[in-house]
């Protein structure tokens, strides 16, 4: 599992936080140049696609690369009134901005760091706190907060 750079966009309506896949680095980019692009994709989708966010608690979102396009595997996250609850969970995959399908969930990376995810935010007291920082057992090398 290798995600070396996370956007946290915790003043997202919902808030969202974005891990970038080792895949996304390859061609030896900067991460913050990377990152940046990751956001403007993101941001692509969100303007493209408004209604895969409507209704939701927060969103986690996973960002690769393979040599013919950018990927993202969107996780949508609603349901928690109760909290910590137990959410329901949608799924996107987007690739090069153009929804795929919701039958390729994700990768085994992926799959990891989400059960990662749901665990820790099940020891938070809330979303706000869930969402102040990343999960401690998620080892990333730069973590980049948003608020736009």
């Amino acid at each position: 599992m290798d995600f070396p750079v996370v956007l946290n966009r915790k003043s997202d309506t919902p808030p969202t936080r974005l891990y970038l896949h080792r895949e996304f680095l390859t061609d030896g980019r900067e991460p913050l140049v990377a990152a940046g692009e990751a956001r403007d994709h993101f941001l692509n989708i969100r303007e493209k696609a408004p209604e895969v966010f409507t209704g939701l608690d927060y969103v986690l979102g996973i960002l690769w690369k393979d040599p013919t396009s950018t990927n993202l595997d969107l996780f949508g996250y609603k349901d928690i009134a109760r909290w910590p609850g137990n959410p329901e969970v949608s799924n996107w995959v987007f690739k090069n901005g153009v929804f795929l399908s919701t039958r390729n969930i994700s990768c085994g990376d992926s799959l990891i760091l989400l059960g990662r995810e749901e665990h820790y935010r099940r020891t938070c007291a809330n979303l706000e706190t869930y969402f102040s920082r990343v999960p401690p057992s998620i080892p990333v090398k730069l973590k980049l907060d948003e608020s736009c």
